[in-house]
């Protein structure tokens, strides 16, 4: 059941949110006969769920160093583009004006978001390949 659904059927009175009121309202919502169930997932789209959830994570991820890398280098007064391609440009053209112990570490941003990508990469590959399969085997 929806969370949503049950709601309604908590004691407004009682103290609120707790395991007892929770299931005393589940009770009380199992009996409607108007009451909607969610599906329960099957091991696949579980998985693919959890595909889904990390890639996001990764992408996530990769916009957050990004941004982190832009505030480290515009304390340096260099202003970084919104675009990763122009920025990967711009920090090669403009290393020079930052100290080298911040070279190293942008360049290690840069390479943990290599590393990302790659990630992001690998997914997109195994996503489409594993919906073939998901979709053979229902058929």
């Amino acid at each position: 059941m929806v969370a949503k659904f049950v709601s309604p059927y908590r004691m407004a009175g009682k103290s609120g949110k707790n395991d007892a009121n929770n299931a005393q309202a589940i009770c009380e919502a199992v009996r409607r006969p108007h009451m909607r169930f969610v599906t329960v997932k099957d091991e696949n789209q579980q998985a693919m769920q959890c595909l889904h959830r990390t890639r996001q994570g990764f992408i996530e991820e990769k916009t957050a160093t990004y941004n982190r890398l832009r505030g480290l280098i515009s304390e340096f007064s260099v202003i970084a583009p919104q675009s990763t391609d122009a920025l990967r440009h711009m920090f090669s053209e403009q290393k020079s004006f930052l100290p080298l112990q911040v070279q190293q570490y942008v360049h290690d941003l840069l390479v943990h978001i290599d590393r990302i990508e790659d990630n992001i990469t690998e997914y997109d590959r195994f996503c489409p390949a594993w919906q073939k399969q998901i979709t053979a085997v229902s058929d």
